[in-house]
């Protein structure tokens, strides 16, 4: 499964945790794409990266976030609306945004692709759309 996503920019806590999950999921996505620590990452709250992915490059389709929470949850619960109330140490959550632009996000809007509990084993293939923000739990 892994090794079909191609984020076109991979965002990371810079946290060793974080970094080392960045790295594995990179390593086992078959990616060459850069992984950029960024220090407003690190406990961050829900606006601060929406705020950060607002101000992404509208040449990136696909973005994978690595972070903590309680940021990552409450983010992934306002794009979703409450569908994505908690995401644990572990999962995985793909987004799809129907945004031409970054700086579009708004709140409920988003539709999940696919949502991995770190207890399941099977995966879902992710569904091509505009945007894709994908979330990688580490802490």
């Amino acid at each position: 499964m892994l090794s079909s996503i191609n984020p076109d920019a991979i965002l990371s806590s810079p946290a060793i945790r974080a970094q080392r999950t960045a790295e594995i999921l990179r390593e086992k996505m078959q990616s060459d794409t850069k992984i950029s620590f960024m220090e407003e990452l690190y406990l961050s709250s829900a606006d601060t990266m929406k705020n950060l992915l607002q101000h992404q490059q509208n040449d990136i389709q696909t973005i994978m976030l690595i972070g903590h929470n309680p940021g990552i949850s409450d983010l992934a619960g306002r794009l979703t609306g409450g569908e994505i109330l908690k995401i644990p140490k572990g999962a995985v959550l793909a987004l799809s945004l129907p945004i031409d632009n970054w700086n579009d996000i708004a709140d409920a809007q988003s539709s999940v692709d696919f949502f991995i509990n770190p207890k399941q084993f099977k995966y879902a293939r992710p569904t091509a759309t505009l945007k894709h923000l994908k979330y990688f739990m580490d802490e």
